[in-house]
């Protein structure tokens, strides 16, 4: 078994596909990012639900070709794939179970409880996930109730839900030679390896600001208490700003340089234009559009039913929208007193130089770092291609029908003269005599054999 897995993880995003290979050092198990490769996407993904399933394939296929090229003697063949989309929500439930005597609490009963869980789901949906949030214990809570005793256990249990179409749209997405070893819902995955432990147990607000999504989570007491998709992201502001006759490359170009989400102070010149655009115009579509999304944002911690006084970490936010000037001191202002940029999980080596540059790749390094954790020992995503053996010569066939060479009596050469044109007679007179001598002197060793 070789002493590297190469883990293949895409992510699908409403504005690009993105593709990373990571690389796995056994028996240790850390990860390192060896590629990143994008695609550009427009349209094909709205609000994170794939609309343009052709278009979105052959932009996968784009991005595995580009992975290909970065891999020596070897190609993709698994993948570990996305999920996302804006109708992913939770909703709580509860699950009880009780015994007739005093039980311990093992494994199976905790899956079971889970199985349970993914029951309750409304028409059309779909259950993602479920996250534990609570264990009671004979009616006291448990963190880790594996290994108790009780004679009932009850558990609060998160399900993710999202529409059915989330799931379908993938499969036909991905090229029939290419293998899905598994389908990892994006916010959790995100979750899990950019918030630290204490972030999640001491309370923290997630914001994932997306093209056309804003990701909400909640987490407090290491559980996931609150997840919401909203429709809106920073696509929205870009279009807003293509009201002013501008194409969306533009309209981009404006946003980035001239948008600010906090309103203008009194000392801005009314009269400043940039490519004949007055910024004063620009600066009231990004705050009008930034105020929106930032009240939705904080709708979320009544639905939530918590305080933001409760989450010490405050809110962490990341995505690429998210560096939007002026966006984190209004969401400071306007949500919480601490917001911080969140950033790659600690424990993921990024050798990848286009992720060196930026933190803007962090939902598929995270992707890629929940695949490395969920795929087998056995396993790899890609698979070596073996070198072609230039065949051997072949010795030339023997002719059958070739009679054999007969060997021509040689013609006994003349004896050669000395310089006075004598024959030498001397020396094979002298060689007769010796031959003469050896065939009456030979003698047999004790041992049979002949010198």
């Amino acid at each position: 078994m070789e002493k590297k897995q190469y883990i293949i993880a895409i992510e699908i995003g409403s504005s690009k596909i993105v593709g990373v290979i990571a690389q796995k050092e056994l028996p240790e198990g850390a990860v390192s990012i060896r590629a990143i490769q994008e695609t550009k996407i427009s349209e094909s993904v709205r609000y994170g639900c794939i609309k343009n399933v052709e278009e979105v394939k052959r932009s996968i296929n784009e991005v595995i070709a580009k992975l290909n090229a970065q891999i020596k003697d070897a190609e993709v063949t698994s993948i570990y794939l996305s999920l996302a989309g804006r109708s992913i929500r939770n909703e709580t439930v509860q699950v009880k179970k009780q015994f007739n005597i005093e039980t311990p609490i093992t494994q199976d009963i905790i899956n079971d409880i889970l199985q349970e869980g993914r029951k309750t789901s409304k028409v059309g949906f779909d259950v993602l996930d479920v996250v534990p949030q609570r264990f009671l214990i004979d009616n006291v809570e448990a963190k880790k109730p594996v290994g108790t005793f009780a004679s009932n256990i009850s558990a609060t249990l998160n399900t993710i839900i999202g529409k059915s179409t989330l799931k379908a749209n993938l499969q036909r997405v991905i090229d029939p030679n290419i293998k899905v070893n598994g389908i990892i819902l994006s916010p959790l995955a995100v979750a899990k390896h950019v918030l630290s432990y204490d972030e999640r147990q001491l309370g923290c607000m997630l914001v994932d600001l997306g093209a056309e999504t804003t990701t909400v989570s909640i987490y407090k007491n290491d559980a996931l208490i609150h997840i919401a998709t909203l429709p809106f992201g920073g696509r929205n502001i870009t279009r807003d700003i293509m009201s002013l006759n501008v194409l969306e490359e533009k309209a981009e170009n404006l946003k980035t340089s001239a948008g600010n989400a906090m309103p203008p102070s009194e000392s801005l010149d009314q009269s400043a234009q940039i490519d004949g655009i007055m910024v004063q115009d620009i600066s009231k579509l990004v705050v009008a559009r930034s105020g929106e999304i930032i009240a939705n944002i904080n709708e979320q911690f009544k639905f939530a039913n918590i305080n933001p006084e409760d989450l010490a970490h405050g809110i962490i936010l990341i995505g690429g929208s998210a560096k939007l000037n002026g966006f984190r001191e209004l969401l400071e202002k306007s949500c919480h007193p601490k917001v911080k940029f969140g950033s790659y999980p600690k424990h993921v080596n990024i050798l990848a130089k286009k992720g060196q540059d930026s933190d803007l790749y962090i939902q598929a390094v995270s992707l890629a770092a929940e695949a490395a954790e969920r795929i087998e020992p056995d396993m790899s995503c890609i698979t070596r291609i073996a070198k072609p053996v230039e065949p051997e010569q072949e010795p030339e066939p023997e002719n059958v029908d070739t009679k054999p060479e007969v060997e021509t009596p040689k013609t006994p050469s003349k004896p050669e003269e000395d310089k006075d044109g004598r024959k030498k007679q001397g020396l094979n007179i002298l060689s007769s005599l010796k031959k003469l001598f050896t065939e009456n002197n030979t003698e047999e060793d004790e041992d049979g054999s002949y010198d």
